[in-house]
């Protein structure tokens, strides 16, 4: 990986350069050989977050990932070879976390501060004097046929070619000449100042005088520009904003004038420094923000009512929407802004956009609590409380949250939702490692949800406390819980949610060792999640029947679901699930003893965890290539594999004891025996195997009698 950046003063023609480049290594949207994972782009402009670039680069990959942590966006890019534009990083608000998740890839860097180029920096320098004059002219047509006046003014601009295109449209389109603009710049403080602070200065006495002519009506319009994102916007969201202005014709004029471009069939602001200006100068009605918090919201909910809703066509209105809430709330139109976060709130939880649904949560918390609406008020600290969920690090504070609303919706005597945080509550609980105050919690749940005969949210608590008993291997409680469930959900028509119990079932009839049964469940949940066109699902399903099928001896099926479901986390840009369908396949090829297979397959497997630094994959594929070595007669290649594996494997087996996982401990004990015995320290391994041995008879997994006559194999082979 590499990194360059363009820098230059603002209104340079950096961008435009960078675009330029991207094209020229990428036509038709080919990606170049040397970053075959694609061409990303990302402007730092009115979107400085780092939670933000990563929520971007994320999703570019897969769509549908909930978690856009700096933690997941480094699993999710490692491995990665593509080629990204990150515009206007002057702006960001750290640009070096960025980098650092960007080892392998091709990054171009614009900024205006020579301090944020890391390694290799190009500065661009202003245009040459007879550069300037060309410019101007085929900008201006015949305005500027006066070659003189045309070098005075390239020279009291300081040849900044957003400048000079300014003034040449100016002249265009007012039919002023050169040596009348001329006469109006010689006025002006530019005059008395040197090449560097013109550029710096030129571009807002050039606005203002653009602004100075061009007709009330495109002055309303570009300041409803100005209160949009810096991002294409549609022509009808102005019209909602100014029902009286004839909009077409302002924004012609403003193209006109090269203050706004029209990229297809939208609008756009022609550079971030003319956005800039516009933001500071010109302001816009109540009026005109309550236009456009309704236009949103109607738009929302019509896309949102259709089935399946077309969430592609909110996509490109993202930050416009909430860059309008910002701008309701900074005018206090409560009610308003209540209304749009109803219509809008369904979309960013669909696409998985955390940060903005933290925005928008947090605007909903403001308005309920400013108009005294306590009801709404807990609704919002609920899911504040969900949106801070995912981020380990702030689950205190979403605790915190969630006991806020408890104590309002109890207070209120509402049922549902003190029904609906005791479960959010539960869950939190489960995930911070508390199963048996979670337990309590969901009860709690359970009985009022049956209480108010809320039958979806009954199906939800059960499903939660089949996840808690199966983790605590009390397989008979979760199936019960499934079960029921699962009977909700048909009973409802709720299929999605059908899918998931089937699943969940799968697993447990797996554990129990009723492998028939559980590739009955699962073969239903992959046909339902492929009908509602959730990869991420099927892939997950697939690997699942892979090793299903596996246990009942059937290789060429447990081979395909595997092939499958690595090639459909490829699609999604999931390397981790790429990384354990890889590392599941060098176990079942081994199972099977086709160790060739199985060598290609770990080989592939510990270079990818290598990328994704993951330790815990990386350490049981070690001990698979040492396995396999081994088997294939080659104990010299077997030992440095199998050395490097022990550490991992007594790591794992730490963990494992901490935890309470008995599977889990006897799985490691074994290993670490195996290990020792492969390296031929045969006395060091008894007692590991023998620990082993112990635990799984005290626990019998489906899988105890093959591990049992594989071990007393060993024991025979080394009598």
């Amino acid at each position: 990986g590499r990194v360059v950046t363009l820098c230059g003063s603002g209104g340079m023609g950096k961008s435009a350069l960078a675009a330029e480049v991207l094209w020229t290594l990428a036509p038709n949207d080919e990606p170049p050989a040397a970053f075959p994972d694609g061409v990303l782009f990302y402007s730092f402009y009115a979107q400085p977050d780092t939670a933000l670039v990563l929520e971007h680069l994320v999703h570019s990959f897969d769509p549908t990932a909930p978690d856009t942590s700096s933690g997941a966006a480094r699993r999710m890019l490692a491995g990665k070879r593509a080629l990204v534009l990150l515009d206007g990083a002057e702006e960001a608000e750290d640009l070096r976390a960025v980098l650092e998740l960007l080892g392998s890839w091709g990054v171009l860097v614009t900024s205006r501060k020579r301090g944020d180029a890391v390694a290799a920096r190009l500065d661009l320098s202003p245009l040459d004097q007879s550069q300037a004059v060309g410019l101007l002219q085929d900008w201006a047509g015949g305005q500027a046929n006066d070659p003189p006046a045309a070098a005075r003014i390239c020279t009291l601009i300081g040849g900044l070619p957003l400048a000079v295109r300014l003034v040449g449209r100016y002249l265009n389109t007012s039919g002023e000449t050169a040596t009348e603009y001329l006469a109006w710049l010689a006025e002006t403080p530019l005059e008395a100042l040197n090449q560097g602070q013109r550029r710096t200065e030129s571009i807002p006495l050039l606005l203002e005088r653009s602004l100075a002519q061009v007709s009330e009506a495109a002055r309303q319009v570009l300041a409803v520009s100005g209160t949009l994102a810096l991002a294409a916007f549609r022509q009808e969201v102005v019209e909602a904003a100014l029902p009286a202005v004839v909009v077409r014709r302002a924004l012609a004029e403003l193209v006109n004038y090269g203050l706004l471009v029209r990229p297809e069939r939208r609008f756009e602001m022609s550079h971030a420094l003319v956005y800039s200006y516009v933001k500071q100068r010109l302001k816009i009605s109540d009026e005109a923000v309550v236009g456009m918090t309704t236009y949103y919201t109607e738009l929302s909910s019509h896309i949102l009512a259709t089935e399946p809703p077309e969430l592609s066509q909110l996509d490109p209105e993202q930050g416009h929407i909430i860059a309008v809430l910002k701008e309701g709330v900074a005018r206090t139109r409560w009610q308003t802004v209540l209304r749009m976060i109803e219509a809008v709130e369904p979309y960013f939880d669909l696409r998985g956009r955390l940060k903005d649904q933290r925005t928008i949560v947090e605007a909903g918390l403001q308005a309920a609590r400013a108009l005294g609406n306590r009801n709404d008020e807990a609704d919002f600290l609920t899911k504040l409380s969900m949106a801070y969920s995912f981020d380990s690090t702030r689950l205190p504070q979403a605790i915190v949250h969630l006991e806020e609303a408890l104590a309002i919706y109890r207070a209120l005597d509402n049922r549902y939702g003190e029904g609906e945080v005791l479960n959010d509550l539960g869950l939190i609980h489960y995930n911070a490692g508390d199963p048996e105050l979670a337990r309590h919690l969901y009860q709690q749940a359970l009985a009022i949800k049956r209480e108010i005969d809320d039958q979806l949210g009954e199906s939800t608590v059960l499903g939660n406390l089949g996840v808690l008993y199966s983790s605590i291997h009390d397989n008979e409680a979760a199936i019960e819980y499934y079960e029921q469930a699962l009977a909700i959900c048909r009973a409802l028509g709720q299929q999605r949610n059908e899918g998931i119990y089937l699943n969940n079932l799968s697993l447990v009839y797996s554990m129990l060792g009723q492998t028939e049964k559980a590739i009955a469940y699962s073969e239903q949940a992959l046909a339902l999640c492929r009908k509602f066109g959730s990869l991420r699902q099927e892939a997950t399903y697939l690997g699942n029947l892979g090793v299903f099928y596996a246990e009942l001896d059937q290789e060429t099926q447990a081979i395909e679901c595997h092939k499958q479901a690595a090639a459909i986390y490829q699609k999604i840009g999931d390397q981790h699930g790429v990384l354990h369908n890889l590392e599941n396949l060098g176990h079942t090829s081994e199972t099977f003893e086709k160790y060739e297979q199985a060598l290609t397959y770990f080989q592939h497997a510990l270079k990818l965890a290598l990328n994704l630094k993951d330790q815990k994959v990386e350490g049981r594929v070690l001990g698979g290539l040492g396995r396999v070595y081994y088997q294939l007669k080659k104990p010299s290649e077997a030992k440095p594999f199998l050395e490097q594996a022990l550490p991992y494997s007594q790591q794992a087996l730490t963990r494992a004891r901490q935890q309470g996982d008995r599977p889990a401990e006897a799985n490691s004990l074994g290993e670490i025996g195996l290990i020792y015995h492969y390296l031929g320290r045969k006395e060091e391994a008894k007692p590991y195997l023998q620990q082993s041995r112990t635990l799984l008879e005290e626990i019998k997994p489906p899988y105890l009698t093959k591990v049992i006559k594989f071990l007393d194999e060993l024991e025979a082979e080394e009598t």
